[in-house]
């Protein structure tokens, strides 16, 4: 009886969590909604911050304004894009109050020359960049990242994710992931650096004054155009 009774103590509180768990699944999946979002950045902003966790895409554009366009998804309880303007820095969000279901916003952002830093979190989404001129900071949590056809400093983090890049000429390239592999092809840079946990650093078309390149587990297969300065470890070369 004294085991019985201990198991029922025990047993109740942990369906009553499952019951609860799965509830709030079912709810979430019930009252998923979508809708469209469009968003003039302030002209007179030139550092623009934002944290959207969902698929991100960011382009250049020729206007004089940064514009954000794309999809909001939440749960239950709908969800509004959340901006804020001081001075020449404006920082963009987008967050979800119910705990459970999909919430993410998947965006275009079109970036004009003014804008001289760029900071971005694409949460568990996939980021793209493309053709960008000005300093980019860019950072993913289960996503990939892929920046091409840049020419300013670029800054790249995925935790799980990988990092591809490709016909670059950024004065300073660094790139960090966790348990993904970063990939760097044709890339022009005055230093370059690329660190991975368990992932592997290949990069081909490589002409750099330094690059330093280190991985946990992984395999570092680098070449190079010319004979920089250079710290390797676990390499490859």
């Amino acid at each position: 009886e004294g085991g019985a009774a201990a198991a029922l103590i025990i047993g109740v509180p942990v369906c009553l969590a499952l019951v609860g768990s799965t509830g709030l699944s079912l709810v979430a999946n019930i009252g998923q909604g979508s809708y469209p979002v469009s968003y003039p950045v302030p002209a007179t902003t030139t550092a623009l911050t934002m944290n959207v966790s969902g698929q991100l895409t960011i382009k250049p554009t020729t206007a004089r304004q940064a514009t954000l366009t794309g999809t909001a998804h939440y749960s239950v309880v709908r969800a509004a894009l959340a901006e804020h303007t001081a001075g020449r820095t404006t920082t963009i969000g987008y967050g979800c109050s119910f705990p459970d279901g999909n919430c993410g916003l998947d965006a275009t952002v079109m970036i004009p020359a003014t804008i001289t830093s760029l900071t971005a979190n694409s949460g568990s989404g996939d980021a793209t960049v493309t053709g960008t001129t000005g300093p980019v900071n860019l950072s993913t949590g289960d996503g990939n990242v892929s920046v091409s056809h840049a020419s300013g400093p670029l800054t790249l983090n995925a935790n799980s994710g990988n990092i591809q890049v490709s016909d670059v000429t950024s004065p300073t390239l660094s790139a960090s992931s966790g348990d993904g592999g970063i990939t760097a092809t044709k890339v022009t840079s005055r230093t370059i650096t690329a660190n991975t946990n368990s992932g592997s650093v290949t990069g081909s078309g490589i002409a750099t004054a330094r690059i330093t390149a280190s991985s946990g587990d992984g395999d570092i297969t680098i070449t190079l155009t010319s004979v920089p300065d250079y710290e390797i470890g676990r390499a490859h070369v």
